[in-house]
């Protein structure tokens, strides 16, 4: 009976242990799967760089800003922009000043940290291992190198082109900022000169 009892016991166990690494073994290769998935993500995020298209952008935008938004040029077709200061003023430096920073604010926006860590998120999932593979495979290659370099180049053309298309956007919160800065400068320049 004894005996029985532990070759009962030895077979509930060994059923049991059966049982439970049937359903937790899945667990490991999932976790495996994923953690796989995720490593192949960051090594095709960092392939193909795109860290370095909001920095391009930024470039960009600032050299865009800066011819568009310059405070000079504004003077030369609109003299009373500035409420009677003029490049002569001792205010000047203060309008060129304030132009700067809404350059910067408005360029600053489209810096966006960590893009790399986000591409490997989406690469991780909207691939499958075999995808990012494949993916990784070409992007490691002299012919997925040029392409990488080219697709930066096209970010960098568009960029171009949105900032040219959004040269006066007088609608957004930065301008607003930029031109009550400077109506607060003409209102101290015009109690001061009298």
């Amino acid at each position: 009976m004894i005996s029985d009892n532990i070759i009962f016991m030895k077979k509930f166990m060994f059923e049991n242990l059966f049982f439970i690494v049937c359903m937790v073994m899945p667990l490991f290769v999932f976790a495996e799967s994923t953690t796989s998935t995720t490593k192949q993500g960051a090594q095709l995020g960092k392939l193909l760089d795109y860290q370095s298209v909001p920095t391009s952008f930024k470039d960009q935008c600032e050299l865009s800003q800066a011819a568009a938004l310059d405070p000079k040029s504004i003077f030369k077709v609109q003299p009373d922009a500035f409420g009677g200061i003029t490049p002569e003023s001792k205010y000047w430096p203060r309008v060129v000043a304030a132009y700067k920073k809404y350059q910067v604010e408005i360029c600053r926006q489209s810096n966006i940290d960590g893009v790399n860590d986000i591409v490997a998120k989406e690469m991780a999932n909207s691939l499958s291992q075999k995808e990012l593979r494949a993916a990784i495979a070409f992007f490691s290659s002299p012919e997925g190198q040029a392409f990488k370099k080219a697709n930066i180049r096209s970010w960098e053309a568009i960029s171009q082109q949105v900032t040219k298309a959004n040269a006066t956007p007088f609608e957004s919160l930065a301008y607003k900022k930029v031109n009550k800065e400077i109506s607060d400068i003409v209102g101290e320049f015009q109690r001061n000169r009298r």
